[in-house]
């Protein structure tokens, strides 16, 4: 998908509206429209079973929704096929997840790599976007390293490194800290502080008030229904 160029008149990056999902005859997902605009630094915060792992599904292009249209730069996704979704999902939207998901047989620099495998990027410019994302993480002296000799805190920002070494418009992250002791993840929130500030859209879905706190906006899930507190 090619990003619409100006300022103004640049569609959201990210756009639900109406948006339902049920599984069953259980509506969890209520009626939910959003605008997640480029540069958009979003929380979205909500106890165990309000809807969060479902609004991020939603949002990832993961899952389709039951109702409601889902909108990518202003192109809606919903009816496409699932290869045409991935392809999308895969140019615009990075992950970040609690668990990681890194390959321990792999070294940090081809767990980055994998990010890009699906992009057509030759092997050499792969490698060059891994070591630079590894570096802008502060990762270089680990480039070698296997995920099971890291720490919780390098295996983050490695998943971090990988999110931006596929130069995604939006990264959306999932518990980012929930796994990780405090100081570290401050760090992790720092560094999320500074890849915002370069421009990178972020989505952080999160049951943690000190986490939301670092978002320029705020929207709560309570049992199917988001409302953006600021």
């Amino acid at each position: 998908m090619t990003v619409p160029t100006g300022h103004a008149e640049t569609p959201p990056v990210l756009q639900l509206r109406d948006v339902t999902r049920r599984f069953g005859d259980v509506e969890v997902l209520k009626p939910v429209t959003l605008d997640v605009q480029v540069g958009d630094y979003l929380a979205i915060c909500g106890a165990s079973g309000s809807g969060k792992s479902t609004m991020l599904n939603i949002l990832g292009l993961l899952d389709r929704p039951s109702s409601g249209t889902v909108s990518v730069f202003g192109e809606p996704v919903d009816t496409l096929p699932d290869h045409r979704r991935a392809a999308i999902r895969g140019r615009t939207i990075g992950f970040v997840f609690q668990a990681f998901h890194l390959i321990n047989a792999k070294s940090a620099t081809e767990n980055v790599e994998l990010g890009m495998l699906y992009r057509g990027l030759p092997r050499v410019e792969r490698r060059s976007r891994a070591l630079a994302a590894l570096d802008r993480v502060g990762l270089s002296h680990r480039r070698d390293a296997s995920p099971a000799t890291m720490s919780g805190g390098e295996r983050q920002r490695t998943a971090i490194a990988r999110a931006l070494a596929a130069r995604v418009d939006v990264l959306l992250a999932d518990e980012p800290t929930g796994n990780l002791d405090s100081a570290t993840g401050e760090s992790i929130l720092q560094l999320f502080d500074d890849v915002h500030a370069d421009g990178l859209t972020l989505i952080v879905v999160t049951h943690s008030d000190e986490v939301a706190a670092r978002a320029g906006r705020v929207a709560v899930m309570t049992d199917g229904h988001l409302a953006v507190a600021r």
